[in-house]
């Protein structure tokens, strides 16, 4: 099994927070969600500001059909909105899934805004346009691609690494 601890800004080591909890639940993750939806992997991801704008961070994790951990990604893009970080999640989990040939994919995210832009037609004058064009091209990819909005109380596991 591929596991791919994210690292902090601090000489590389692994972030101890991110490895304990992948320990504590992959055992737990395995057998969840294997009948729900065949062999898709699963891509959770969450950004998350401390106030609307500030500084983002963004986490997320792929699962594989079982629930077992693949591999996960985190990331700080800056100062923006609530919704360029969820955003800029999505984008990096694709971008992951994509260069890991993870080609089934149920992109699962607590942001109806988010998920709805992603969605809309012409979003040529949004301000954060050059992610959302990114974000599409990814789903015009061969690929099996799916969006699902989950409450944030499905989303826990991407929630609370994100606060990590």
């Amino acid at each position: 099994m591929l596991v791919h601890l994210a690292c902090s800004q601090h000489g590389g080591l692994p972030d101890v927070k991110w490895s304990l909890w992948y320990i504590i639940n992959s055992n737990f993750l395995s057998h969840r969600f294997a009948s729900i939806f065949g062999q898709f992997m699963r891509l959770n991801v969450d950004g998350s500001s401390l106030r609307n704008p500030s500084p983002l961070g963004y986490r997320g994790f792929i699962r594989n059909s079982l629930g077992e951990w693949i591999t996960g990604f985190s990331g700080f893009c800056g100062i923006a909105t609530n919704l360029y970080v969820e955003l800029f999640a999505i984008l990096q989990g694709l971008k992951i899934a994509w260069e890991s040939s993870c080609h089934d994919i149920i992109c699962e995210s607590n942001s109806t805004l988010a998920l709805s832009k992603l969605t809309q037609g012409n979003v040529l004058f949004h301000p954060y346009v050059v992610v959302i064009n990114q974000v599409k091209s990814y789903m015009s990819c061969a690929w099996n691609l799916k969006f699902i909005h989950i409450l944030k109380e499905g989303n826990n596991y991407a929630n609370e690494l994100v606060k990590m």
